[in-house]
């Protein structure tokens, strides 16, 4: 039994680790109180009036919530590694039961079990069914068997996080028990709207394609509907069909533009090129939509413009994948997802081919074609195969020659002292605002002369049509499928990644690397024009130097420009203070977590990662987080076990030229920031989980406390600007919201039955 889980798996747990470790690499959640301030307590009766006991964190008692949290802007994730289920929920969702102070949900309420089967089916030649299939009871013309399969999940998070996913394996009962024809995955209900409910269902057929009869057969996508919230049955039944004359062997040849010989193994993706949107892609049957467009369709589907009914929604979705062998030929699997009486008669596909693992000796390039479809039976080759009207070729790409240049990061100031002595200057933040000890009582030490190791650098050069000459008659006579541009005009990109090397070796000469600032890239010029590779350098979290993008042109045999410095990163500073109506508060230890909006007027591919940054404050409660130039949103949570709140949320402008930034006088700006860094008072929530297991966790998000502080911008109509659960409001994801809606700083599993954590105290408990 399967169960919810994170995009493919190991980034599920990936995932995970990025939130808690953008917040802090030591915290736990933020509401773990372990004072001696507090009374120990094994239940509510053993506290003083007034007070209740935290037994998931540690058993002390603490002061009792005044009511129900702001349950209008509270939602949170409920995860049990053990068994590898994953619930996302609203606080105010009906599964979540109000008592005067205390939230609870029951599991058997939260989830659903999808019996999940796989048939295919052909055509029957003279009432007799091919070996291993039986004519269907309902139509002896159509012969069907059931195989086994990879089982795929994905639905939206209602949270906005990452896309939730599973997977399973079905495999059948050697003996033909009928029993074991399905996989049963457990799967969160439906919540909220119908418009929640699909969820998309990929089933790959695996069985051996080394068998002369059988073939490789890609992925059947389906979009799923369910009954309408609150009478979605604890169990449903789905039985996905594949049609084995909609099977597509598509066979054609990567080669270079005329003829050139050709020895690298180049890698071809084929994409669907529009929506192939047929009604049997829905399930149950029958619930597809009338439409006349797309936006008559649900999430996840698309109109079907000849059938006017709505279907899955596959623009842009790798119809099959292939590495081409031999002299260069290949064949591709699609599934053109056909209609029960009819099948498409051509496939629009976009297809992504070039050297196989990125080598430097060619680009990507694209192309798109339609492919002409015919109506395939029994007595036909199965599974249809069809080559491809034309190459795809490569147009004339320069032998790739080593390009030197140098990385230059100086170390930066980040205390001036009166001498040296007390003048601190380094590469990381770590080792400039050292957080143990007594901080005037550090030796600030040397500084280095330069600063070394990134987290990635790569060159990318977009290749536009003229960079090439070519010449289109010429290269449709070659047997060339047409190169075809995207909206930015690029019909290609070549993309180099540079390796960071210790030294302690001698580098390869046919590599890309960086020892101690010197660097060499294999880059190409251009036949007919300028080539330029934008240089993007990403700095790690905690470094001084700022992440930064240059160009190298190579109009020549050396580009103008071979040294490139990176410059600091701007200062965060400030200290971590309490509100006066909080006992018992600490600062020392407190996370303050910088996440990057996107604002207007922004080149947004100039903007490079990292987008969340996180530093914890020194024992008064300073600290010193440095970001790259730009505007961001930034709160504070409490320390662990300590007492406390999340600060508010606020927005900090550290762009250059910025009236909030100031320059030292050894070049290193500075944002001195006195907003967002006030523990308030918060609210201690007490989620009860029944029929959870022990290893359970529950991740608390924020989801519109900040509409209720006054001080949050708003346009001119007095809407509060940035909402931070939109996809495109922060850039640290597509689409998903901003993290620093996370409300903990860690994750740690229940100790009882009981979740205990403390949220801003901001919005309405009461709900819509």
């Amino acid at each position: 039994m399967a169960g919810p889980s994170h995009a493919h798996g190991p980034l599920r747990r990936a995932a995970w680790v990025v939130v808690a470790a953008a917040f802090t690499a030591s915290a736990a959640c933020s509401d773990l109180f372990d004072n001696t301030a507090f009374t120990p307590c094994a239940g509510d009766a053993d506290c003083p009036p007034g007070e209740q006991c935290n037994i998931q964190l540690g058993g002390l008692c603490e002061p009792e919530p005044a009511g129900l949290p702001p349950r209008a802007v509270l939602g949170f994730v409920v995860d049990d590694p053990v068994v590898g289920e994953e619930v996302e929920l609203l606080a105010c969702d009906p599964e979540v039961s109000a008592a005067t102070t205390e939230l609870s949900v029951l599991r058997s309420d939260l989830f659903q079990t999808l019996s999940v089967s796989y048939e295919e089916t052909v055509e029957a030649t003279s009432g007799v069914c091919p070996s291993g299939y039986e004519p269907r009871r309902d139509d002896p013309s159509v012969c069907s068997s059931q195989f086994p399969a990879d089982v795929g999940l994905s639905q939206p998070s209602r949270l906005g996080r990452l896309t939730i996913t599973t997977s399973a394996t079905l495999t059948l009962d050697p003996g033909g028990d009928t029993m074991a024809s399905n996989v049963e995955v457990v799967w969160p209900r439906s919540f909220g709207s119908p418009d929640e409910l699909p969820f998309t269902l990929a089933v790959t057929d695996t069985r051996d394609d080394n068998d002369p009869d059988e073939f490789a057969r890609p992925p059947i996508r389906s979009v799923v509907h369910r009954d309408t919230p609150g009478a979605t049955p604890s169990k449903l039944d789905l039985l996905v069909t594949s049609r084995k004359r909609c099977h597509r062997r598509l066979t054609g040849t990567v080669r270079p533009f005329m003829g050139a010989n050709a020895t690298d193994e180049y890698r071809v993706e084929l994409l669907y090129d529009e929506p192939v949107a047929a009604t049997n892609s829905v399930l149950p049957a029958g619930t597809s939509g009338v439409c006349v467009g797309d936006d008559d369709c649900g999430p996840g589907e698309a109109c079907n413009a000849s059938s006017g009914l709505c279907g899955i929604d596959l623009g842009g979705v790798v119809a099959g994948a292939t590495v081409a062998e031999g002299q260069q030929s290949f064949a591709a699997y699609v599934y053109s997802h056909c209609e029960e009486d009819a099948q498409p008669s051509s496939l629009s596909l976009q297809s992504r081919y070039g050297p196989l693992g990125g080598s430097p000796s060619g680009p990507t390039m694209y192309a798109d074609f339609t492919q002409p479809l015919e109506i395939g039976s029994i007595g036909d080759p199965l599974p249809k195969t069809d080559p491809l009207p034309d190459d795809l070729c490569l147009p004339p790409w320069p032998v790739p020659s080593a390009v030197a240049f140098e990385l230059i990061a100086p170390p930066v100031t980040v205390i001036e002292g009166a001498t040296p002595d007390t003048t601190w200057t380094c590469c990381t933040i770590g080792d400039c605002f050292p957080g143990e000890g007594p901080y005037e009582d550090q030796a600030p030490g040397d500084p280095p002369d330069r600063c070394g190791g990134f987290s990635t650098m790569t060159l990318t050069s977009d290749l536009m049509e003229d960079q090439f000459g070519l010449d289109e008659a010429t290269w449709m006579a070659d047997g060339c499928l047409p190169l075809s541009p995207r909206e930015d005009g690029t019909i290609g990109r070549h993309t180099v990644t540079v390796t960071a090397l210790d030294g302690e070796s001698p580098p390869p000469s046919d590599a890309s690397y960086c020892v101690d600032g010197a660097c060499q890239a294999l880059l190409s010029a251009s036949l007919n024009a300028p080539r330029t590779y934008a240089l993007s350098i990403e700095q790690p979290v905690g470094a001084l130097s700022r992440s930064e993008s240059f160009e190298i042109s190579l109009g020549g045999t050396e580009p103008p420009q071979t040294s490139f410095e990176l410059r600091p990163r701007t200062i965060l500073q400030g200290q971590v203070t309490c509100a006066s109506n909080l006992n018992e508060c600490q600062t020392a230890g407190a996370t303050v977590v910088a996440e990057r909006l996107r604002v207007a007027g922004e080149d947004t591919a100039s903007v490079l990662r990292p987008y969340v940054y996180s530093q914890t404050s020194r024992a008064d409660g300073t600290f010193l987080l440095p970001v790259n130039p730009g505007v961001y949103v930034l709160t504070t949570l409490p320390p662990a076990g300590q007492v406390g709140g999340p600060a508010d949320l606020t927005i900090i402008d550290a762009r250059e030229g910025s009236p909030e930034v100031t320059v030292s006088a050894t070049g290193t700006p500075f944002v001195s920031v006195n907003r967002g860094t006030q523990l308030l008072v918060g609210h201690t929530v007490r989620l009860r989980l029944n029929k959870f297991g022990s290893g359970a966790r529950v991740l608390p998000y924020d989801l519109g406390s900040w509409r209720s502080q006054p001080d949050w911008p708003k346009d001119a109509e007095g809407a509060p600007l940035f909402d931070l659960n939109l996809p495109d409001t922060c850039y640290s994801g597509s689409q998903r919201g901003c993290v620093i809606r996370q409300v903990n700083a860690g994750i740690r599993p229940l100790a009882t039955s009981r979740a205990e954590f403390t949220v801003r105290s901001r919005g309405s408990s009461d709900c819509p």
